[in-house]
């Protein structure tokens, strides 16, 4: 009875402790925990479970902290290792609470521990010192990792969304043109890189092309009013006859009486326009009106026209040249639409 009672005790401090990032540890220090680990929105596999000593969790250094660009040097003959991202260097050794970050010394509440050959080392302290946000999510009993837009996809419920994604120009409609790049293929590939970052968040995504075709412009705004789409997103680049010029603007129509999920296309428009400008550097030129686009003016569902960048801005289309930064601009439009379909 008493070994029933006491089981039951531990198991409500656990519950209790969840709430901080933490479980309470048994008598033996060391607790396996049922935790489950999402970095940027995306859960992961951890070859050890996550353990926890004095009620902080441990995981495994490399499997966790690679996906954050940090490696892990281990000395196994002299028990210690670094966690070395960027010019921070995180100086441990197993079983001790001292630790040295680029040669300050600093104290962790528990130790790293070797468990089955693989570094545990605490989640918290760890991600702290390398400026990674780290959150607890008690409804999921997991720890939260990273870029906090994403972190908020794994608790969103299950409504599924419908997004239609339109990629500027195509076939003999090149749109902009400079040094050989034409704008169609700069909107194709961040349009296709957008498709999949929303697919992974399980969106429901359609594109109006996914080759290098004309499509009409009616056409394009009629197949999201076809679908009831939450969303019309097109995808351009922009260009000007003044080099000089350069940013990022969204475009909406004014007189637009569509309506879902709270969402406007003027507020759709200041939600895209300021992540994405944040988040790639840009000059934020703002959102604009436009009452001439029929993209936008046909379209009953919300819709924006996001402007990524001026190709006449050598600067600019530098930058658009390369496959990371049109990644990126995925990305930071995906984190958009996310905002805007959950805010």
């Amino acid at each position: 009875m008493k070994k029933v009672t006491l089981s039951v005790i531990i198991s409500v401090v656990l519950v209790l402790c969840l709430g901080s990032l933490c479980v309470c540890a048994s008598a033996a220090g060391v607790v396996t925990t049922n935790v489950g680990f999402f970095i940027n929105g995306n859960r992961i596999s951890l070859e050890r479970d996550p353990v926890a000593i004095n009620g902080r969790i441990l995981a495994p250094a490399r499997t966790v902290f690679a996906n954050f660009g940090a490696r892990v040097d281990w000395y196994p003959e002299k028990g210690y290792f670094n966690i070395v991202k960027g010019n921070t260097v995180i100086s441990m050794t197993i079983g001790q609470n001292a630790a040295k970050v680029n040669n300050v010394s600093m104290q962790s509440e528990v130790p790293p521990i070797l468990e089955r050959g693989t570094v545990m080392v605490p989640v918290r302290f760890v991600a702290e010192i390398l400026n990674i946000p780290v959150d607890w999510d008690s409804v999921n009993n997991a720890v939260l990792m990273g870029n906090r837009n994403e972190i908020a996809s794994i608790s969103r419920g299950e409504k599924k969304y419908i997004v239609v994604i339109d990629p500027g120009h195509g076939g003999w409609e090149t749109g902009a043109a400079y040094g050989g790049i034409k704008e169609k293929d700069l909107n194709l590939d961040i349009s296709l890189k957008l498709k999949a970052l929303l697919q992974a968040e399980g969106i429901t995504v359609h594109m109006t092309r996914s080759s290098d075709t004309r499509v009409g412009l009616s056409q394009r705004a009629e197949l999201a009013n076809r679908l009831n789409a939450d969303m019309f997103i097109s995808i351009h680049n922009n260009a000007s006859t003044t080099p000089g010029v350069a940013g990022t603007m969204t475009l909406y129509y004014p007189y637009s009486t569509a309506y879902k999920n709270n969402l406007s296309s003027k507020t759709l428009a200041s939600i895209v326009q300021n992540e994405v400008s944040r988040s790639l550097g840009s000059r934020n030129i703002g959102i604009i009106q436009r009452t001439d686009l029929t993209v936008l003016r046909v379209a009953k569902v919300p819709a924006v026209l996001v402007e990524v960048g001026y190709m006449s801005n050598s600067n600019e289309l530098n930058k658009l040249k390369n496959d990371a930064y049109r990644q990126k601009a995925a990305e930071t439009i995906k984190n958009a639409i996310i905002k805007a379909l959950y805010k």
